[in-house]
């Protein structure tokens, strides 16, 4: 086998239409409390610290957003070399490539829920799939909300072109 090239579309589900629906909200609240501040004559450096805060949240999410809907992660594997494309609508905004012989532990994570009792906080946080590798002295996400079938049909194909080393330190690797 030469290679594998695979688009991965991003998976938002539920978390898409919450922030959907956010957003509607906090715009709309948002832009009338924005049309008060301009009508006032003199506002207050708190009034336009909130206001950048707001404009600077509807970006971020709006952005989010997009990607939720849009967003592709290509995966290109070959005997020298893998490589991650991420783009949203279309327009390349990341791109990572490592050479195979420095990529290692590639495995699966699913999803889970962290409630951990910690610093007086009970933490309820979601954590959605996805598939991990190490190279380069760091860790590396991608394929967020994949299942164990996908995951699993990735990682035998990744394997049939080139075998990753599972240098697990401890840690399992899904295989």
């Amino acid at each position: 086998m030469q290679g594998i090239r695979v688009e991965i579309p991003a998976r938002s589900g539920w978390v898409a239409v919450f922030i959907g629906g956010w957003l509607l909200f906090w715009t709309y609240f948002g832009a009338g409390i924005l049309r008060k501040a301009l009508d006032q004559p003199d506002l207050s450096s708190i009034q336009w610290i909130w206001l950048a805060g707001w404009a600077i949240g509807a970006c971020g999410v709006t952005g989010y957003l997009i990607w939720c809907l849009t967003g592709r992660t290509t995966l290109s594997l070959d005997q020298t070399e893998l490589k991650l494309e991420r783009r949203t609508m279309g327009i390349e905004w990341d791109e990572r490539t490592f050479p195979t012989r420095s990529v290692i532990n590639l495995r699966y994570i699913p999803a889970y829920w962290n409630r951990e009792w910690s610093g007086g906080d009970y933490g309820n946080t979601y954590h959605p799939s996805i598939m991990r590798f190490e190279a380069q002295d760091s860790k590396c996400d991608f394929a967020s909300g994949v299942n164990d079938a996908e995951a699993q049909a990735l990682i035998e194909k990744m394997n049939a072109v080139y075998k990753i080393p599972k240098d697990c330190g401890g840690m399992s690797a899904f295989v």
